[in-house]
């Protein structure tokens, strides 16, 4: 989940910005998924929603969450 950091990327202190929406990517069962990201309250969950607009499963299991800034750039190789 690409987010924004309150108080700038690489600060120490700074918090990941968690409500609102931004791009993400999510890995699993072997595929790369692209899609968005939306959470309008922090009291609920974020949707993940592929390119065409629909939900993404999450394999059941155990979830990795990795946080980057909207400025880095990510690279997968497969």
């Amino acid at each position: 989940m690409f987010v924004q950091y309150a108080g700038g990327a690489g600060v120490e202190g700074a918090e990941a910005v968690l409500t609102g929406t931004g791009k993400l990517e999510v890995f699993t069962q072997g595929k790369e998924i692209t899609g968005t990201w939306s959470r309008p309250d922090k009291a609920k969950p974020a949707r993940l929603l592929d390119a065409k607009g629909a939900v993404i499963k999450l394999t059941p299991g155990q979830t990795w969450v990795e946080l980057p800034d909207v400025s880095y750039a990510v690279t997968a190789t497969p």
